[in-house]
């Protein structure tokens, strides 16, 4: 089969509706409807599934999305239109996840990098109960976490963009649990209560005093770029923009994003009680997509 090609933003309907239920990992994805929810108020020209569907790049490197006519050709007319009106044409290269799903749905090769960031959360939450019998992060999101909140920008808006730098920082920064670190790590020397990047800032130069000074910089820093990048829109009223560098600086965020959390568990690794725990192979040996 061919895989035909869409422009990325064919998606954009899907998500904004919640009575869809859309998987999507950054490299192949699936719409359908709910199991035990009322859609009742869904017209049934709008009851669907695509059963697959995955990610591109043309020659100009833009984002796409592809499927095969046989999945098209179960949607209703009202959404073969829709589909059909975001149809590009020429030369593009197919994620190659994609084609191994494809091709009898072989297993996964690699993760997509937003898969690696709620997998290095889990696992870090286990080793710190190892070590510590308490969890470092508060919430570690669901799958289905993805495909709204943290995937491909669908559009290079200044609005998406700083809508996504928000779901990242409380993601990581905001829910780290204050629970987990010691008082000392809790308060400045003026008894003022210390934010979590501080917090752990202090207690990296505490328990791994003897470690590379690189874990400030593959740790610390990355989470506090994304803070900062939160903040700037709070300072101004900005219209909203459309600017392809905004797909670049999102790619050096999440790509930023997974490398700390990859350090901090190693880091979590070396502790006390963590010999034992078992990390996916897929972290240990750093089986990430680099292509988004």
């Amino acid at each position: 089969m061919t895989p035909i090609c869409f422009s990325i933003d064919v998606l954009e309907y899907y998500m904004r509706e919640p009575r869809y239920d859309i998987f999507y990992n950054g490299i192949i994805g699936k719409i359908g409807l709910p199991v035990e929810s009322d859609l009742s108020s869904l017209p049934e020209d709008d009851k669907i599934h695509l059963d697959v569907f995955g990610t591109a790049r043309n020659a100009a490197e833009d984002r796409l999305i592809v499927t095969y006519l046989i999945y098209l050709s179960r949607l209703t007319p009202k959404h073969q239109l829709y589909w059909a009106s975001k149809m590009i044409t020429g030369v593009f290269k197919v994620h190659p996840e994609f084609k191994r799903f494809s091709n009898k749905g072989k297993p996964a090769e690699k993760l997509s990098v937003f898969e690696a960031i709620l997998l290095e959360m889990d696992t870090i939450n286990n080793l710190s109960i190892a070590a510590y019998n308490k969890i470092f992060f508060r919430e570690v999101p669901k799958i289905d976490f993805l495909s709204r909140k943290l995937t491909l920008l669908i559009r290079p808006t200044h609005q998406e963009y700083y809508g996504f730098v928000l779901t990242l920082d409380k993601l990581l920064s905001e829910n780290i649990d204050h629970a987990f670190f010691d008082e000392v790590f809790r308060k400045d020397e003026e008894g003022k209560q210390r934010g979590t990047i501080a917090m752990l800032e202090g207690w990296l130069k505490t328990k791994f005093a003897s470690e590379p000074p690189d874990l400030d910089n593959r740790i610390i820093q990355p989470l506090k770029r994304i803070r900062k990048e939160r903040q700037y829109p709070a300072h101004k009223i900005q219209e909203d923009e459309y600017n392809r560098q905004y797909f670049e600086k999102h790619k050096t965020l999440i790509f930023d994003s997974y490398f700390a959390l990859a350090y901090l568990r190693n880091a979590f690794s070396v502790l006390p009680g963590c010999a034992e725990i078992e990390i996916n192979p897929f972290l240990r040996e750093a089986k990430i997509y680099g292509f988004i």
